[in-house]
């Protein structure tokens, strides 16, 4: 998809990155590490929660995958956290999940189209009358990982927990840091965190409604 050049050289610290997203969402944001962020602030008249770690350079953080050359690169656990606020009058609370259905026989691994074999399902089944609306299902067609939306009580949220080389950083291990469409060389690092905060507000209005 070209959003790297090699080594990843290019891509600016985590830190700076949401110091220049910060100013849109009126948000503060905490550095408690080089690949370590909180940021808080208000979208659409909602609170937002960013949370975003790496696990530190250790033993435990640091391991090797799979065997020969692929056992020589290094990889590194992220989690993430990208939640925006809801009232949720109906008290609705399940999840929706974007994933390729690798055993549906039209899979191909080969392919590079992210919306083959895509399926979006919600648990349980009944929210996807009141949030899967055409737009949001169109929407969670689009990404390339397979993950899934949380709704509780008071917001809708993407959490995940990924593994990534090194030289991908926070790109390769935060997946609201890719936008579906990857963006242009110049600004790939700053459009993947308001595509996906504009959906989730979009899919807390479907909550709310």
């Amino acid at each position: 998809m070209g959003w790297f050049r090699k080594g990843g050289d290019d891509m600016p610290p985590l830190e700076e990155v949401w110091q220049t997203l910060a100013p849109q969402y009126a948000a503060a944001v905490q550095v408690r590490g080089e690949e370590s962020v909180q940021v808080t602030g208000a979208v659409r008249g909602r609170g937002l929660l960013v949370d975003i770690e790496s696990r530190k350079q250790t033993m435990e953080g640091w391991h090797r995958i799979g065997t020969g050359k692929r056992a020589q690169q290094v990889y590194r656990t992220w989690t993430s956290d990208l939640a925006v606020s809801c009232v949720n009058p109906h008290g609705l609370q399940g999840t929706i999940t974007s994933f390729q259905d690798v055993n549906d026989p039209a899979w191909d691994p080969r392919g590079f189209d992210p919306s083959q074999c895509r399926k979006v399902v919600t648990d349980p089944p009944t929210l996807a009358a009141q949030l899967l609306t055409p737009s949001i299902h169109a929407q969670l067609m689009r990404p390339w990982d397979d993950l899934t939306i949380i709704v509780d009580a008071t917001a809708v949220r993407l959490y995940t927990e990924q593994q990534a080389n090194v030289d991908l950083g926070y790109f390769g291990g935060c997946p609201f840091h890719r936008h579906p469409d990857g963006g242009t060389m110049e600004h790939r690092f700053l459009v993947g965190p308001p595509w996906w905060i504009d959906l989730l507000c979009e899919i807390a209005d479907a909550v709310d409604a």
